[in-house]
């Protein structure tokens, strides 16, 4: 098992950021704009309940629509927002442009997003901390789902799980480095945040590129099959 080397991680970040931050602070524009916008949409969510209140029927039915709405929705914002900076982790350009692809594999979202969420909730009924074991076990799971939309959300969470075996540690160590950050960026009225999500977002681009290369047995028939297929 290759050691992970968070220090490292974060520098190869940073480096891989120059040139490149403005490009990353107009994609989190976008992220916080449409992340607003879903967050009106949530509001409408107890001004429809009230309308249909009598009707438990339709109570239910409204309920099952928006838990499907904001599920993909909220999951595809986040895989646009990554698909961005997976792209950049890879050596590519950080481009605008990529940010659609989480609205083009709305489905996928709601998939691995759903399973995340029904998964992550089912361990965190029997404690708090296996709850978050979990969450970290499955936290590829977004990045894995933008390289192959067209495996199961199931499927994703257990090849999260697989790549994420041995360095769950690591990952909650390298979140943990960024509380500082944080705080600052709320120090600043969240503005700061538009710089330290770019930050953030590289950070784990590159450290789920390691994971995936440490594994890449995992993934050489998925592969093979996107090769087919093109």
């Amino acid at each position: 098992m290759v050691g992970i080397n968070i220090g490292n991680i974060k520098n190869e970040s940073l480096n891989t950021l120059k040139n490149n931050w403005g490009t990353g602070v107009l994609i989190h524009i976008c992220f916080f704009l449409i992340s607003l916008l879903l967050e009106v949409l949530n509001s409408l969510e107890e001004l429809v309940f009230n309308q249909v209140e009598n009707s438990l029927l339709l109570l239910l039915i409204f309920l099952v629509i928006f838990i499907i709405m904001n599920i993909s929705l909220t999951n595809a914002n986040v895989m646009g927002s990554l698909k961005c900076f997976l792209e950049l982790a890879k050596g590519n350009k950080l481009e605008v442009k990529h940010y659609s692809f989480g609205f083009n594999y709305m489905f996928t979202a709601f998939r691995v997003g759903g399973a995340f969420c029904l998964f992550t909730f089912l361990w965190s009924l029997l404690l708090v901390i296996p709850g978050i074991i979990k969450s970290i076990s499955y936290s590829m799971s977004l990045l894995i789902a933008i390289e192959y939309p067209e495996i199961s959300g199931r499927e994703t969470l257990k090849l999260s799980m697989k790549i994420t075996d041995g360095y769950k540690w690591d990952i909650f160590l390298l979140g943990l480095s960024f509380i500082g950050w944080i705080i600052l960026c709320v120090l600043t009225l969240g503005i700061g945040f538009l710089w330290l999500s770019s930050y953030i977002d590289t950070a784990y681009c590159i450290l789920y590129l390691k994971l995936k290369r440490n594994r890449i047995e995992l993934f050489e028939e998925l592969d093979s099959e996107k090769e087919i297929y093109l």
